[in-house]
């Protein structure tokens, strides 16, 4: 699992709604990216490092979304302090997906019956309710398309590959766990009825998944790919790819978006996917100790060259010009006014336009434009001396092979004193 460094001084806040909402919107970015892994012979990630994949995707720097990944765990401890937990079933299914439940956890064969029979019931129109007929957020599906559930195999496999078992527990659950409701007019226009029999889905998986919980192994038949061994970085690829970042960073203040990591990245090698990207992101910030949003070259160069990237000469000019002009903008007259300060400028200025066009000397172009960035652009209150310019590199955290989540009274109460 994924270990969040420092707890973040400010952690997001959710209620209920929202979080049964991001729930919901987690589970179907799960669905998809495993359909992608299983397509690619990947290994399918756990509940907890998707998560953190998934909010880095949605906030795009890794201070806010640490800040949601634990908001998430800190409303969920308190539901569990106030018993609450037990009344809202997809929470509770989805802390046990993470692990997160102190007395009982579900396995990966466990979540992955969870998401393929979400999916099929989200295949067929009528066979799970619009969310919006549920004002608290909860899934419910049409006791009258229960059948169509037997279709999916892992489903049937629960009941070791018996659907008539499996169709009379269907029936079982739906006549003690059922309810009779008036259906709303997208309802009504969907099965044709006033009133209609439904079932919380939640429930029903509860259910399904503690008959047999963590012995009916649900695989995938193709095998996981091997991964291959990582050749050492050498010296000098290191400083190919350190120069790649340094040239994408247009403020050279080491803090990317997700979106500006990714636009690194394609510059090396297009055919990245944004999930790889994604995943290399997440590395990659994962191996800086502050906990703030900054990632230095050297973090940089060892998740890509682990990656297979390459920067040859030619991809650092490429991006090194794309931002240079993206930067003119930001370029500050003020810090210009001496004299020797605006000869210094247009001699930079001169040695990069000569480097660009002979296309040499990469590793001097890129400190060349490092320095102008710091001496010359942005506000003229944060002036940088010499010793500002050199490349800083803060240390690394060691890579563990099995990261995990703080423990269960371990991040509230920090978050509590924090906040």
């Amino acid at each position: 699992m994924m270990k969040v460094n420092v707890i973040p001084k400010a952690v997001k806040n959710f209620n209920d709604r929202q979080l049964l909402k991001l729930v919901e919107s987690i589970y179907s970015a799960k669905i998809i990216a495993d359909a992608v892994d299983d397509s690619q012979e990947n290994e399918r990630q756990n509940m907890c490092e998707f998560m953190y994949d998934f909010m880095l995707n949605s906030y795009g720097l890794k201070g806010l979304a640490e800040s949601a990944v634990h908001g998430v765990f800190k409303r969920i401890k308190q539901l569990m302090i106030t018993k609450a937990i037990d009344k809202h079933h997809r929470l509770r299914l989805f802390q046990r997906f993470c692990n997160y439940d102190p007395l009982r956890g579900y396995m990966e064969a466990e979540l992955y019956l969870y998401l393929k029979t979400l999916a099929k019931a989200e295949s067929k129109l009528g066979v799970l309710l619009p969310a919006a007929d549920a004002e608290d957020g909860t899934n419910f599906l049409n006791c009258a398309q229960l059948e169509f559930l037997l279709e999916e195999p892992s489903f049937v496999a629960q009941f070791r590959g018996n659907k008539d078992i499996a169709s009379g527990f269907l029936q079982q659950v739906a006549e003690e766990h059922g309810t009779l409701e008036k259906a709303s007019n997208e309802v009504q226009k969907i099965t044709k009825l006033k009133e209609i029999m439904r079932l919380d889905f939640d429930v029903l998986m509860e259910m399904i998944i503690e008959i047999n919980p963590h012995k009916e192994v649900i695989r995938r038949q193709s095998k996981a790919k091997v991964a291959p061994k990582v050749i050492p970085l050498t010296k000098e690829e290191a400083v190919e790819l350190e120069n790649l970042f340094i040239a994408g960073d247009a403020n050279q203040d080491g803090v990317l978006t997700l979106n500006e990591f990714r636009e690194i990245v394609s510059s090396a090698d297009a055919s990245v996917s944004e999930t790889n990207a994604l995943r290399m992101f997440r590395e990659t910030v994962t191996l800086m100790p502050d906990g703030g949003d900054s990632i230095s070259p050297t973090a940089f160069a060892i998740v890509a060259h682990a990656h297979g990237l390459k920067a040859p000469a030619a991809v650092v000019f490429g991006l090194l010009k794309k931002t240079w002009l993206q930067i003119q903008d930001d370029v500050n007259e003020e810090k210009m006014r001496e004299k020797h300060k605006k000869k210094e400028a247009e001699e930079m200025r001169a040695s990069l336009r000569e480097m660009f066009k002979e296309k040499n000397d990469v590793s001097r172009a890129v400190q060349t434009f490092r320095s102008f960035v710091l001496k010359f652009c942005g506000s003229p209150d944060h002036d940088h001396d010499q010793a500002e310019i050199n490349v800083l590199e803060p240390p690394l955290v060691e890579q563990q092979e099995d990261q995990e989540l703080p423990p269960l009274e371990e991040p509230l109460n920090q978050e509590e004193e924090a906040g």
